[in-house]
């Protein structure tokens, strides 16, 4: 960010960021309906569903990240 001369790139990298993200949405509801329609011991969904959700929060933290980084692009052209 100290070198706007890359400011186009790094926006690209925000959008993929962003695309990621929603990828991760789609994925993380797949997953979670085949856990409930497949597995059948209740402690497995429990660990599982724990382990999905706090992939999706990850995601959503990278998110929030790339969103704050184009905003000081956008306040810095």
């Amino acid at each position: 960010l100290l070198n706007m001369k890359n400011s186009k790139s790094i926006m690209e990298y925000c959008v993929e960021v962003n695309r990621l993200e929603n990828v991760g949405d789609v994925m993380r509801d797949k997953v979670l309906a085949d856990l409930f329609e497949t597995a059948k011991d209740p402690i497995f969904i429990i660990k599982w569903k724990e382990i999905y959700q706090d992939a999706e929060t990850i995601l959503d933290i990278c998110e929030d990240l790339a969103n704050t980084i184009e905003s000081i692009l956008v306040k810095q052209a």
